[in-house]
């Protein structure tokens, strides 16, 4: 196997900049000490995009995968991207934090954290609901049937 051209690398991870936070967190739940206290990644790339696009991290300065609710692992509605910083500032990230390796959180961020996920469940439900919608509408207007529509997802999941 050769070496990796670091200009076509580069180029690569600038069409897809969601890619690095998607290895990273699968990385974190197989091999790291999210696995390791059950945190699940269930994600796919294409999730990871979707999320990507929603949450308009492009126009974030430094973005973050967040997990709304620590307790639950990696899925479309338990994510989002915001600021490193403010992601820091929950705690998630302190090396100071003295439950942090034994993945407890303190109580200041476990009550930010059940604010954050409240306010943020209807907005995830709203917008994966308005999206199906919508794609459902245009796989509909193109042709599809709903047989070949619950194919598709199948397929998708795998």
């Amino acid at each position: 196997m050769g070496k990796s051209n670091p200009k076509k690398v580069k180029e690569w991870k600038s069409k897809k900049p969601w890619y690095s936070h998607y290895s990273n967190a699968k990385y974190r739940c197989k091999n790291g000490a999210y696995g390791k206290r059950g945190i699940k990644f269930e994600m796919t790339l294409g999730e990871f995009e979707f999320l990507w696009v929603r949450d308009n991290a492009h126009l974030l300065k430094r973005p973050s995968i967040d997990r709304i609710n620590s307790h639950y692992g990696y899925t479309v509605s338990n994510c989002r991207f915001i600021e490193l910083e403010e992601n820091r500032r929950q705690g998630f990230y302190k090396q100071g934090n003295p439950g942090w390796n034994k993945g407890k959180k303190s109580p200041r961020s476990t009550k930010m954290l059940k604010d954050v996920w409240k306010s943020h469940k209807e907005t995830v439900a709203k917008t994966k609901s308005q999206c199906a919608d919508e794609l459902e509408k245009k796989l509909l207007e193109k042709g599809f049937t709903y047989k070949k529509l619950d194919n598709l997802i199948k397929k998708w999941r795998k």
